[in-house]
């Protein structure tokens, strides 16, 4: 059982370009997206993600924490796409109170600190790019303060890190 997130991050911590994580993506960290989520069995995110990234398909079960609803109708139709108005904490104890093992969390900075908080992290994929542009960033170093860096791999100048309790 496990609850991981996966997130890309500039040089500087930066999470977003224009608003997006695509913007610090590569095709390489892209793959290795796609190889993380087919290892889940849920997919949780908030409503703000929801807004800016696209999730109108996805391999899983869907979950986007939104206290207001307003989510794009291209995510709506997602069929797999299930909208709940839980916190985290309550989200992931209804996940796992329905047999779900593997929950990967594609979250913006704020879901993934209350989660950290909470104790609910257990380990961080993440991409470090070089990239000098963006905004919003992430204290690295406090998400993972209870965790150690199990591997590192670097690629074409991007790292790929995963962290874990």
């Amino acid at each position: 059982m496990w609850i991981r997130a996966n997130l890309v991050l500039g040089a500087s911590g930066q999470t977003t370009f224009h608003g997006t994580s695509k913007g610090l993506s590569s095709r390489f960290d892209r793959a290795r997206f796609h190889e993380i989520r087919a290892q889940s069995q849920a997919i949780v995110i908030g409503g703000e993600t929801a807004r800016r990234e696209p999730y109108a398909k996805t391999p899983v079960r869907l979950i986007i924490l939104s206290n207001s609803g307003d989510i794009p109708e291209a995510v709506r139709t997602n069929p797999l796409a299930e909208v709940w108005e839980l916190s985290p904490v309550l989200a992931i104890a209804l996940l796992r109170n329905q047999g779900v093992e593997r929950i990967l969390v594609e979250a913006g900075k704020s879901m993934l600190f209350e989660m950290s908080k909470a104790g609910l992290l257990d380990g961080i994929y993440l991409t470090q790019t070089t990239s000098e542009i963006g905004e919003n960033p992430l204290d690295i170093e406090w998400l993972t303060r209870d965790m150690e860096m199990v591997s590192a791999e670097d690629s074409d100048g991007e790292s790929f890190i995963f962290y874990s309790k």
